[in-house]
């Protein structure tokens, strides 16, 4: 896991290398084990790592002249890489670093060596001799890339705060991207974020830079996959297993290693699969729970999980964490507006899990991954031999219903669906019409087009929704603080692809294929346990016993929100009776922003001030 940064003047002016410094030190809390910095004349990189990978080389600046790179990388299916620049005559084993293997392989291939990796990373490659600066995040977008040009100067980073260092770039912000916050909790534009001067590259893109031009380009997309038409119920679950066990394997590559285990199929699976294919690592499991707010029963199916495969299991009590509590600190303060009234609560967890392991196992990508198709779908795609042989496991051999999809129940009932239910009443009317706020809210409310994918549309959209990166990038040190490093192993690329080529008649109905899975090796109350939300919203619950976040909007926040909130219409809207979860959840992202606001502009050296510099830091 690494803190990667860099400048570039590109009409050759100087480099002032204090503000390089400066950027990389800031990343130190992202990796104290070592720190470089690389300066060329007009160009210059920074890297901080923390070394996560046992099995390797540690990471750094690479040097392949005329090429240098600086990356947050984590390479999946190393073995057969390394086979294909042996072949290629390259100097490289299996414990060559992940950076120095991605290196070689551009040497070897070129920009085509994107084809030839597996992982999740991001980089900025350098090629001196062409002067050209080749930066690249992961196909998912897993790990996060932020990049600003300011005139001729171009800078990048994986951590959207050390942009704000350099004094070139504003504080002003981009407003239409506050309005997103304020209609749908994210920016529906992912190539921005809310500061002016700062982009986003997105996941599955590429931005080459040369002193004349840049060029955003996707390399990368979802493929639809041939299907497969197995005949034997073993014929799925081997080549299941085999991929969940390559999936995990490749993302421990450590002695220790940690996991969320809320006691549902998704991390029970991960659980299991661990313990099978990496036995020597030395596991931990983290739960939180509530035991006095409400009733929570993922605990007690967590211990049994815990029990069963004879895992470590730590119970971290939740229940008195009050929402916004501690947000007073900028410390804890996002990069960009969050909805996350419990930052404190995340703040902590990640602590305790950072004491036994910098890396964590996380079931996230299960449901989408694995979102069964209604009848109405399967009927427009798949063969039909094969959409009966699928109704016929499903109904007398699995015992299941599948989805019908047909909408009749709605239709009987007379029920229609308000675009309008939702849309927040407490805006500032000048700002509403000054974005076309109703218009945006509008055009997002309308059915989407569906997926190219024949029989698994709904799981292919929502597995390239851009939603995906925000929910990374908030697991991410750039924005959690801590230096853990979130893996989800239900998004292997591999594991994807096989799963979208199969019928999800009976396997994906109510999850059938991890339940026939983990028959085998936990007790029927673990695998044959209903799907069920958490047993209670946490803060509903504290806004239902008289919390009053909105206050702080109303009292502290007032000369930050007023030109984007009317404050007025959001008290009175808040004070009605039994407001529902929905309504209460999307009226609290002015408080969010009010904190966010109140502490986004502090100067550069306060952003600093709760960092300290390595004592390793060295210059090549």
């Amino acid at each position: 896991m690494s803190g990667i940064c860099g400048i570039w003047h590109r009409d050759r002016s100087p480099l002032d290398s204090s503000i390089l410094h400066r950027m990389t030190e800031f990343l130190v809390y992202r990796g104290r084990d070592s720190t470089h910095c690389w300066q060329q004349a007009e160009i210059g990189f920074g890297h901080t790592l923390l070394h996560c990978h046992q099995d390797s080389q540690p990471d750094g600046i690479c040097h392949l002249p005329p090429f240098s790179l600086t990356a947050d990388v984590r390479l999946d299916n190393r073995r057969a890489l390394v086979t294909q620049l042996q072949q290629n005559d390259c100097p490289v084993t299996l414990h060559t670093s992940d950076s120095q293997l991605l290196l070689w392989a551009y040497h070897t291939w070129g920009k085509a060596c994107l084809d030839y990796l597996l992982g999740d990373y991001v980089f900025a490659l350098w090629d001196s001799q062409a002067q050209q600066l080749w930066c690249v995040r992961d196909p998912l977008g897993v790990k996060p890339f932020f990049f600003a040009q300011v005139g001729s100067l171009f800078l990048f980073s994986n951590t959207l705060n050390a942009l704000r260092l350099h004094p070139a770039v504003s504080t002003q912000l981009n407003e239409e991207a506050i309005a997103d916050f304020l209609l749908f909790d994210f920016n529906q534009t992912p190539q921005t974020t809310v500061f002016q001067d700062i982009q986003r590259l997105p996941g599955g893109h590429t931005l080459t830079c040369t002193p004349q031009h840049f060029n955003l380009q996707r390399y990368w997309t979802l493929p639809i996959p041939e299907f497969l038409p197995y005949r034997r119920d073993e014929d799925y679950l081997e080549p299941f297993q085999h991929l969940m066990n390559q999936a995990v394997s490749d993302r421990l590559r450590r002695r220790e290693a940690a996991l969320f285990l809320s006691g549902g199929l998704d991390s029970t699976m991960l659980a299991q699969t661990a313990l099978n294919a990496m036995p020597e690592v030395n596991y931990q499991a983290f739960t939180v729970i509530y035991r006095e707010l409400f009733k929570d029963p993922e605990g007690d199916y967590a211990q049994i999980v815990a029990n069963s495969l004879h895992l470590p299991l730590k119970l971290i009590p939740a229940d008195h964490y009050v929402p916004f509590e501690g947000w007073q600190n900028p410390a804890f303060h996002p990069p960009e507006p969050y909805n996350i009234p419990f930052l404190t609560q995340d703040y902590s967890v990640y602590q305790q899990v950072l004491t036994h392991s910098p890396v964590v196992l996380y079931g996230q990508g299960s449901d989408e991954g694995m979102r069964p198709s209604p009848l109405t779908e399967l009927c427009r795609g798949m063969p039909l031999g094969e959409l009966l042989r699928g109704l016929k496991r499903t109904l007398w051999h699995a015992h299941l219903k599948p989805p019908l999809g047909t909408g009749i129940l709605g239709k009987l009932r007379g029920s229609h669906r308000d675009i309008w239910q939702g849309y927040p009443q407490w805006l500032n009317p000048d700002f509403e019409r000054r974005y076309e706020l109703r218009d945006r809210w509008q055009t997002f409310a309308q059915p989407q087009p569906p997926s190219p994918h024949p029989w698994r549309s709904k799981a292919y959209s929502d597995l390239l929704q851009p939603l995906w990166w925000y929910n990374f990038e908030a697991t991410d040190p750039g924005f959690s603080r801590v230096p853990l490093e979130v893996r989800y192993p239900f998004l292997d690329l591999r594991l994807l692809n096989y799963l979208l080529s199969l019928s999800p008649l009976p396997w994906f109905i109510n999850k059938h294929l991890l339940r026939v899975t983990l028959q085998k090796h936990l007790p029927p109350t673990i695998w044959q346990r209903p799907k069920t939300p958490l047993a209670g919203d946490p803060v509903y619950i504290y806004l239902q016993k008289g919390l009053q976040p909105w206050q702080s909007a109303q009292q502290q926040h007032r000369e930050f929100l007023t030109t984007y909130i009317d404050l007025d219409a959001l008290f009175c809207f808040t004070q009605q009776p039994n407001l529902p979860p929905p309504l209460a959840w999307s009226s609290l992202r002015p408080v969010s922003l009010g904190y966010w606001l109140k502490h986004c502009k502090l100067p550069h050296s306060a952003l600093r001030k709760d960092r300290t510099s390595n004592n390793n830091s060295r210059t090549v």
